[in-house]
Order: structure tokens, then sequence, then C-alpha cells
């Protein structure tokens, strides 16, 4: 259905209440109670902005604006309807230039012009568009980079890594301090912005988006820079190499961990210990160079096209799951996952039996030359599904062969390069596994 008609529809399920001071207040308890904090909910009679209720998981529920003394939106029974509704028109029309939750209160502005004059001045997608054109700004963000260091600035993709010189850190002080009525301090100064960014990685990304929507795909665009950095350092052959370095907002390790040992806080020798769990990866220019020239170069220009057909999709997420599997310090659950990398890139929708086999039958044409690799090759993928099996149906951690995972590893890195160059000429999965399927090997 047409997104104006069925936003038009959508009016006929408004509910309305008038709001009314809350005169039951719930004395506070527990560590609220103690706080001392007061409940000031009963004076409040809110003229504008946005209500949202919310279940258990932090999900909404409903939602409502105001309009003088009136509370306006869709209740728990309608607002499933305005949620798909939302995500129909964000997905097709404002993917890369607005948030959800921005498409989402904007739309509620529209609904509740026509609830108050009982018309509208223009159909919802040109007004969203309106209000989209008008938030669309230029948007640079820096983010950190955990357990890195880099000897030049260098670009992968749409991300450049970078960091900020002591000069320039001396540089933006003295502007902020030149500025009239500045309160700055070097003690502050260095708490929010020098302890923090001085000589740290960053990784750059700038986006023209609403503000909210920008920052999301500046993570997304980071973050994939950040993963094809990480499949190629010296974990591809050596599996027990831990890859040490991720974006800060997504690390899931302590660098350091700290703890006591000692019989309780009745002992005087309780001890006091520090663990660090691994050490910065550099990057090295000759390093860099050596990469760029074996297979990131393929796969910087790759990142960049940001297309939607359904083959540079999966290519995508397959390359997101490789890196997420290679940083995993547990070799028993990473083979797990580069199994199920392999098959989703080679198995088709209804291949329900017999998929080790079809796998080994595919990939045997994209990674070897000749009749002896493709022995050698497979032998070491059984013995990867043999350690993926024991581990998923189970639960034993069989013993792992590092020469066959390296293998294996690399051979998934084949598999993703060949797959790119397949993408020029292929949009779909299914027609390239036919494409397989119809040669003796892919050249």
């Amino acid at each position: 259905m047409n997104l104006n008609k069925r936003a038009y529809d959508l009016v006929q399920k408004l509910s309305f209440s008038e709001i009314k001071p809350n005169l039951n207040i719930e004395p506070l308890t527990g560590s609220l109670g103690e706080r001392g904090a007061v409940d000031l909910s009963d004076k409040i009679v809110p003229n504008q902005g946005i209500s949202r209720g919310i279940d258990y998981a932090n999900r909404t529920i409903n939602i409502y604006g105001f309009i003088i003394g009136f509370e306006v939106g869709f209740d728990e029974n309608e607002y499933p309807h305005f949620q798909e509704f939302i995500v129909d028109i964000q997905r097709e029309h404002f993917d890369d230039l607005a948030s959800f939750n921005f498409i989402e209160e904007k739309a509620l502005d529209w609904f509740l012009f026509i609830f108050e004059h009982k018309r509208s001045s223009n159909d919802i997608l040109p007004f969203l568009e309106e209000q989209v054109r008008a938030n669309m700004k230029s948007h640079t963000f820096y983010f950190p980079v955990n357990n890195m260091n880099i000897e030049t600035p260098f670009t992968l993709g749409n991300t450049r890594f970078c960091y900020f010189t002591k000069e320039e850190m001396d540089n933006y002080y003295k502007n902020l301090k030149s500025k009239e009525n500045s309160t700055w301090t070097d003690e502050v100064f260095d708490g929010i912005y020098r302890s923090k960014f001085q000589g740290v990685v960053l990784a750059q990304v700038t986006v023209d988006s609403e503000r909210s929507r920008a920052e999301d795909l500046a993570k997304e665009i980071a973050s994939i820079s950040v993963d094809i950095l990480k499949f190629h350092t010296n974990n591809l052959t050596v599996p027990d190499f831990k890859v040490p370095f991720d974006l800060n907002f997504r690390l899931n390790y302590q660098r350091k961990s700290v703890f006591l040992t000692g019989n309780g806080l009745k002992d005087p020798d309780l001890a006091y210990n520090v663990q660090f769990n691994t050490n910065d990866y550099s990057w090295t220019d000759e390093r860099l160079t050596f990469a760029y020239n074996q297979s990131m170069g393929l796969f910087s220009e790759f990142i960049i096209l940001r297309k939607k057909d359904e083959l540079y999709l999966l290519i995508i997420q397959a390359i997101k799951n490789y890196a997420n599997a290679l940083a995993n310090w547990d070799l028993h659950e990473r083979c797990v996952s580069l199994i199920t990398i392999i098959e989703s890139l080679l198995l088709k929708f209804d291949e329900m039996y017999k998929m080790e086999l079809k796998v080994k039958q595919r990939i045997v044409k994209i990674g070897s030359s000749n009749d002896q690799e493709d022995v050698e090759l497979n032998g070491h993928l059984s013995n990867i599904y043999q350690v993926r099996h024991k581990m998923v149906h189970k639960a034993v951690r069989l013993n792992i062969n590092h020469v066959d995972l390296g293998k294996t590893q690399t051979m998934i890195l084949v598999l993703l390069m060949k797959l790119i160059y397949l993408n020029h000429q292929f949009s779909k999965k299914e027609a390239v596994l036919d494409y397989l399927d119809s040669v003796e090997r892919v050249a």
C-alpha cells in the first residue's frame, strides 16, 4: 500500500486523553529513598516533546505527543502498526539519511498537526523529506582504537586512521583559552582531551546525515575497516596469536584486570594483583604496505561501494563474522564460527543434507588449482568440521591442529576475495553457486 495512504489510515488510529496531575505518588524506597530524591511529576504539565511507554525489555510500547493539556498518539494496541509503518518508510526512503527515532518523532509531529488542525499541510513523505533536509549536516567522528599503534596516518575504506600530536593539542588548547570568558584550565583540558586523545589511534569518519543516524553510520563504517585490519594480522596463519585491538566502543575485554589474593580483610598480607591481558599491535608502514598489496587494498575498495545487492551484503556480513571469529581467543568457538561462515557463503537456502560434501565440492573450485591441492584443502577442512561437530553436538573439545585451523582461515580469506571479484558479474548468491557448480575451477 502507498505510504502516504497508510499514513492517513493511521490518523484514524490516534488516541488522546486529557493530562491530569498525578496525585497518587508512591513513596520512594530502597536506594532511591536514601538519596533524598524528590518526585515533581505531579507539578509538570507537558506541552511539548514526546512520551514513550516501555516494557520490561526497554522496548517502546506506546508513544504520545502533547497538545495543550492533551496527550495524543498511539496506544499499546496501535503502536505496533505505527512502528511497522516507520520501519518501512525509514528503510525505503531515509536509510542512510536519518535514524528510526528521528523519523518516528517527526512523523508523530505530522500526526499531531492533523489532530490539532483537522487537516494536513502536506503528505507525510514530502513533510519528512523537508525535515530530513533541514537536519542534514556533515558530521566527523573520531573513535579511539584501543591497543593499536601506527607510524603514519592511513586510509582503509571510508575510514582514516590517525592521531592528534602534542603540537595539535597545544594549539587547540590555546584556541579554547583565547575565547572570551574562557574557563579552561590545564587540568580540565588534560582530563577531557589530552589524556584520552593525544597520541591515541583514532578512526576518523565523516558522514552527511541527520546527527543520530550519522553516528550509527560512522560506527558501522569504522567497524568494518577495523574488521579488515583484524584479518591482516599474524593471527591468520598463527591461530593462537591474540588480536588485541578494537574500537573503544566495542572492545569486549579488559586490557588490565585486578584482583586480590589472601584470606579476606583480616589477612594482613592481602595482596593486590595486576594482570595485563595483551600487548599493543603496531601497524608499521612496511607491514601496512605488504598487507595492502596482498589483499587489504581489494577489501578497502570493496567496502567503499556500499552497494545494496544480495551478494554484496552477504560478503559484508561474512567479513564482519570472519573478523569477529579471528578475534575470538577461544579456538573451539572460533572453529564453530568459521564453519558457519563457510556454509553461509557456499550453501543454498534449501540445501539441508550432505552440507559438508557440497561445501567441499564448491570451495576447491575457488581455493585450489589442482587435484592434489583439492585433497589437502579438504583434509584441513574435514578436521575443522570434526572439531565443530564435537563442540556443537557433543560439547567435546577435540585437540585442534593449528595447521588445519590456519589453512582453513586462509581458505576463507581466499573465498571472500574470489566472491568480491564474482560480485562484478553476479548480484545473487544462488547465481554464484550455480556458476560454481557449472565450472571446473574459478580462475
